[in-house]
């Protein structure tokens, strides 16, 4: 579906297609075996991971020049580049955290590709059993794609969420620290900074698709959304809250905590704490926004992802809580 943005040129709602999917493949095999010009950079994954950053700017640009894809093929949105610089974002700053704590940091470019993977699997089956209202509505249901194995498949025509895209990338994670014989908890303590950055740059994706916005309102910094972005029952309201800055700014100070934590608290915190106070950090702010949004994902009428942060906050706070009791008890009888 091709959708205006605000800029009056052509954008799909989707950031990949399936000819997208075929050339950035190409691209990564090319660079990854030297077929491409060297970036004189080691790492053979952040060198293909820039490889791909830039195809995706060209694209982009090139769509906003000429308005039309490189050779009719590539059509590739901002959105897509967004996502790519969002996950480089992500793994340089695992690598100086890594390299902080006097850890190899070859490992994040190593485990990247299988994180991403796994959390677009992830993201793309939270969607599936947890469709929003509107897809309700228009007939995209869990059953809808279960009965359609095809349409399930195909990301390149979007729905994806967050917590999936975290769990997955979470298990990627934690069989690859298996497989290498390293600690789950203390690699997970390094990437949570980095996932709170990747969250912050891929919302502003949501700004040029027009989505994610909530309620109605007529503060200064309210956005329009256009007509055809608007849900039926707010087809008169122009202005709206740009609910995916304000989880932007929320993902940007949870980054900001994790990093301050961990140099200023080293010594008292365990093996896992970053982590588990970033999704403590996450899971508070985003509780409270979902009551600003409007297009909500509904179980047995109520907001499921909202009941999820909640128990997320509640669990995590519990866990951090109980592990440094625990700890405080041992210390003291040992």
């Amino acid at each position: 579906m091709n959708l205006p943005i605000r800029e009056g040129i052509s954008l799909n709602l989707t950031f990949l297609q399936l000819s997208d999917v075929f050339v950035i493949l190409l691209v990564l095999i090319l660079s990854f075996f030297n077929i491409l010009p060297s970036l004189k950079i080691k790492n053979k994954w952040l060198q293909a991971g820039l490889y791909i950053l830039i195809l995706l700017t060209l694209a982009a640009l090139a769509r906003l020049l000429f308005k039309t894809s490189p050779l009719g093929i590539l059509n590739i949105r901002w959105y897509g580049v967004l996502i790519m610089g969002g996950a480089l974002a992500a793994a340089w700053l695992s690598t100086v955290e890594a390299k902080r704590r006097g850890l190899n940091p070859e490992e994040i470019w190593e485990i990247l590709p299988w994180v991403l993977v796994a959390g677009i699997i992830g993201s793309r089956l939270w969607h599936i059993f947890l469709p929003p209202a509107s897809h309700i509505a228009a007939g995209i249901t869990t059953q809808y794609y279960l009965t359609h194995p095809l349409d399930a498949i195909a990301i390149w025509r979007g729905g994806v969420g967050i917590p999936g895209a975290v769990i997955g990338g979470l298990i990627a994670l934690w069989i690859y620290t298996r497989v290498k014989h390293l600690k789950f908890a203390q690699w997970a303590d390094i990437v949570a900074p980095g996932l709170a950055l990747a969250q912050a740059i891929g919302r502003w994706g949501n700004f040029l698709n027009q989505e994610i916005y909530g309620a109605p309102t007529n503060l200064p910094w309210a956005i329009k959304i256009d007509p055809q972005f608007r849900l039926k029952e707010f087809m008169n309201q122009e202005t709206y809250h740009p609910l995916f800055a304000y989880e932007s700014l929320w993902n940007l100070a949870n980054m900001t905590l994790l990093l301050w934590l961990g140099r200023k608290y080293k010594e008292w915190l365990i093996d896992g704490d970053l982590f588990l106070i970033y999704m403590i950090f996450y899971a508070f702010g985003r509780f409270f926004l979902e009551f600003l949004r409007l297009d909500t994902a509904p179980v047995a009428g109520f907001n499921f992802n909202q009941g999820f942060m909640g128990v997320l906050f509640l669990t995590s706070g519990a866990f951090l809580i109980a592990r440094h009791v625990i700890r405080n008890r041992k210390t003291k009888t040992g």
